[in-house]
C-alpha cells in the first residue's frame, strides 16, 4: 500500500496543534472588534451570538453570509498583519498554525487568543473557550453540552453493531477517475466523526493523518462506502452527479458496485466548526440507509 506524507495546502489546514490559550483581561466582555483567521473561529463567533464584534475575518470564511461581508484580513497561510492592525482589533483568535504572528501582536499589545480543532473535543472546547474569553460563557457552555449529547447519541442502540468500512476522501483531482486520493486516517475529526455515526475508518491506526492512497491501495482498503467530499462544488464547476462517476472505472471496489458512493458539496462538511453535528448526521444516514427526515430535523445547509 502506497501512502505519501505530501499532501495539499487544503489538508494541512485541517492539522494543527495543541490548544494554547492566553490570560483573559479583567473586562473579558469588553472586546469590540474581534478578529478571526480561520473558518471555524468565526462560525463558532457567530453561533454564539458574538457576530456584531467581529472586526475582520480571512477571504475562507463564508458562513454565515453575513460573515462574508466583514473586512478580509488575507488567507488561511498568508494573513495580512497590515490589515488586521489596521483594523484596531482588541482580540485576535487564532489557530497553533499562526503562532508565527503572536511575537508581532505582543509588540503591538493586541491581546490573543489561540485554539484548536484537529479533534472532535477540541471543536468543543474551543466554543468554550472563546464564549469564556468573550463573557458569554453560560452560553458557550449549553452550546458545547448540547454538541456532546448530540455525539453520543448519533448511532442509536443496536445500529453500532453493523459497522460499514468507511473512506473519507478529502481532496483528489476531479474529472477523472481517482488516481491520488487524499483521505481521513486516525487522530482526525473525520475518523472520530465516522466512529460516531457507526462506522468504521478503513485508515484506522494509519499515519499520516491525512494520507495519500494509490489505486492499489484503494483496493487493497476495500471500503464498504467512500465519502467524497467537495466542499462548495458548485462554485467550482462541478456537479455531484459527475463526481461519484468519476470512481466508475473502479469496479472492483464493493463500495462502487453497491452504489454506496456519497458526495457531500455543503461547505460545513469541511470546517471543523460547530456545525460538524451536520455533517455527523449525514453520516449516520448513509451508514445506516435511513433517511434524515426521519429525525424530524431539516437537512444540513448547502454551505
Amino acid at each position: 500500500m502506497r501512502i505519501s506524507a505530501a499532501a495539499p495546502a487544503f489538508i494541512l489546514i485541517l492539522l494543527h496543534a495543541a490548544m494554547i490559550l492566553t490570560p483573559a483581561p479583567a473586562d473579558a466582555e469588553g472586546y469590540s472588534r474581534i478578529v478571526s483567521l480561520a473558518p471555524n473561529i468565526t462560525e463558532t463567533l457567530y453561533a454564539l451570538g458574538l457576530g456584531d464584534r467581529v472586526a475582520g475575518v480571512t477571504r475562507f470564511c463564508a458562513w454565515p453570509p453575513e460573515a462574508g461581508e466583514k473586512p478580509d484580513v488575507g488567507g488561511y497561510f498568508d494573513p495580512n498583519l497590515e490589515a488586521i492592525v489596521s483594523l484596531e482589533p482588541d482580540l485576535v483568535i487564532m489557530l497553533p498554525a499562526h503562532q508565527r504572528l503572536r511575537p508581532f501582536l505582543e509588540e503591538l499589545d493586541i491581546e490573543y487568543l489561540t485554539v484548536a480543532n484537529e479533534t472532535i473535543s477540541e471543536i468543543i472546547g474551543t466554543v468554550r473557550a472563546i464564549g469564556d474569553r468573550c463573557g458569554v460563557g453560560e452560553r458557550a457552555a449549553q452550546m458545547a453540552d448540547s454538541l456532546e449529547r448530540e455525539v453520543d447519541s448519533a448511532c442509536p442502540a443496536g445500529e453500532e453493531s453493523v459497522r460499514p468500512r468507511v473512506l473519507i476522501v478529502v481532496d483528489r483531482q476531479y474529472g477523472t477517475e481517482p488516481d491520488e486520493v487524499y483521505a481521513a486516517a486516525s487522530g482526525t475529526w473525520y475518523d472520530e466523526l465516522v466512529v460516531a455515526a457507526g462506522g468504521t475508518n478503513v485508515l484506522k491506526g494509519t499515519s499520516p493523518a491525512y494520507p495519500m492512497l494509490s489505486p492499489e491501495s484503494l483496493v487493497h482498503l476495500q471500503p464498504d462506502i467512500i465519502i467524497d467530499i467537495v466542499p462548495g462544488a458548485g462554485g467550482r464547476g462541478l456537479e455531484a452527479d459527475a463526481i461519484a462517476a468519476d470512481w466508475g472505472p473502479f469496479d472492483m471496489l464493493r463500495a462502487v458496485t453497491d452504489r454506496r458512493v456519497h458526495v457531500l458539496t455543503g461547505r460545513y462538511a469541511a470546517v471543523p466548526g460547530p456545525r460538524f453535528v451536520r455533517l455527523l448526521e449525514e453520516l449516520c444516514a448513509i451508514f445506516h440507509d435511513r433517511d434524515e427526515n426521519e429525525k424530524g430535523r431539516p437537512r444540513p445547509s448547502l454551505e
